[in-house]
């Protein structure tokens, strides 16, 4: 089986699919690995290194038509998806992309369909990614802050804890809320689900259950940073916290948005005199051999899956449900 791992045309990408250790075992399997020159530069993988584990180095139309796994972080261009063929499969992650599912006769093993549970922990980039994420946002927001997060005392005076607020009890803000414990602020979880209680305190944070009439802005005044990590089912879903719901913030607060949609704010960034705001669905990119490392690791338990032996057939059934073929 040949497996090609493609260069991201999204510049601000920073990880590899693939990793050269991973790929000296998938080439012990019998399997044939073919990279994009430069592929693991933002990752500090070097084309040698590629080389040395027995990937080969080809130029990204070869690496499409040749490859029988195409593996991307990102879909391709809806031009190369229709230059597929109905013999390849392509793994890749299309949330917000799902547009491009029909532009293609390849089968497309979609990585945000990833069911949740023990059976595809191995194979769950959604849960690799995401502990990555809360790790590089939490320390994003300490450095974007004009105080200190812990007790601090002096001969001369002393300072509070910070207060820190994360929206989601998901795997992104759990890891968030651990990141701010363990850098001295007084935490808080906010989540619909009155389970979520139970992972709060397993951190050491306070939780806030928010019910259907519950007003955000309550908690929003005496917080210095906000980072919301709710993953919404429904990108049509309104906004957590609304523009007048910003009217609330503490002066000098860091607020951030680890999605695409959970804060109301259009740009990327908005420095105020009250409030700094950074959006980044994709904070993992900071920290990007780690988070490549994790992906490989996935990757390769995907492809042992999926064809556990050299000279047996590609068994597409294990990802039944990731699947979506036209």
């Amino acid at each position: 089986m040949i497996i090609g791992q493609i260069k991201e045309d999204d510049n601000k990408e920073t990880r590899t699919p693939l990793t050269p250790s991973t790929i000296k075992e998938i080439t012990t399997l019998g399997h044939t690995v073919l990279s994009s020159k430069n592929i693991g530069k933002k990752s500090y993988y070097t084309n040698k290194e590629y080389i040395q584990s027995k990937s080969q180095i080809l130029p990204n139309a070869q690496i499409y038509q040749q490859s029988d796994i195409i593996i991307k972080f990102t879909p391709p261009s809806q031009h190369l998806l229709k230059k597929l063929s109905k013999n390849q499969i392509l793994i890749s992650n299309f949330s917000n992309n799902e547009h491009l599912l029909s532009k293609t006769i390849a089968t497309i093993i979609q990585l945000e369909k990833i069911p949740r549970t023990s059976f595809y922990q191995s194979i769950d980039t959604l849960t690799s990614q995401a502990l990555p994420r809360g790790y590089s946002a939490s320390l994003f927001a300490l450095s974007k802050s004009p105080i200190i997060a812990p007790l601090l005392y002096t001969p001369s005076t002393s300072l509070g804890k910070a207060k820190a607020l994360i929206i989601g009890a998901s795997i992104t803000g759990l890891e968030i809320a651990s990141m701010f414990k363990k850098n001295g602020a007084t935490t808080f979880i906010l989540d619909v689900q009155p389970s979520a209680q139970e992972l709060a305190t397993s951190i050491g944070a306070d939780f806030i259950h928010s019910t259907k009439d519950f007003d955000i802005s309550s908690v929003l005044k005496d917080k210095d940073f906000i980072l919301s990590a709710v993953n919404f089912h429904n990108p049509k879903n309104p906004p957590i916290i609304t523009l007048q719901n910003l009217k609330h913030l503490k002066k000098g607060s860091i607020l951030i948005d680890t999605t695409t949609n959970n804060i109301s704010i259009k740009q990327a960034q908005k420095i105020t005199s009250t409030y700094s705001f950074y959006r980044n669905p994709c904070f993992e990119r900071l920290c990007p051999k780690t988070s490549s490392i994790l992906f490989s690791s996935n990757m390769l338990n995907l492809i042992k899956l999926i064809q556990p032996f050299q000279d047996s057939s590609i068994n597409l059934f294990p990802v039944k449900p990731m699947i979506y073929k036209n």
